[in-house]
């Protein structure tokens, strides 16, 4: 609701993208994601999410871009466990370790 009333509220999509996870709506999430990284580019949780996103719903033709956003979260927000877990997880999907 809060997101309808305030489309543009980045702290309104990352509450909506924390309520995504949980309940595994990867698609919706990916979509969150990207509205979020065009609003808030230096927020990590928007590259964070199109990655996570597309590691369970992306054909592995996606996965190049979905690695590139994952490496963007990583670069946002070194420390994140998140983002390192994401593109590690991709690093696996894709066979490359």
């Amino acid at each position: 609701k809060r997101v309808a009333l305030s489309p543009d509220d980045a702290d309104a999509l990352v509450d909506l993208g924390g309520a995504l996870y949980p309940v595994k709506a990867w698609e919706r999430l990916g979509a969150v994601g990207e509205r979020l990284r065009a609003l808030a580019p230096a927020r990590p949780e928007g590259p964070l999410w199109i990655a996570l996103s597309a590691g369970y719903v992306a054909p592995d033709d996606a996965l190049p871009a979905a690695l590139d956003a994952a490496r963007e979260a990583v670069r946002l927000r070194p420390d994140g466990y998140g983002a390192h877990r994401t593109l590690g997880r991709l690093h696996v999907r894709q066979r490359r370790w």
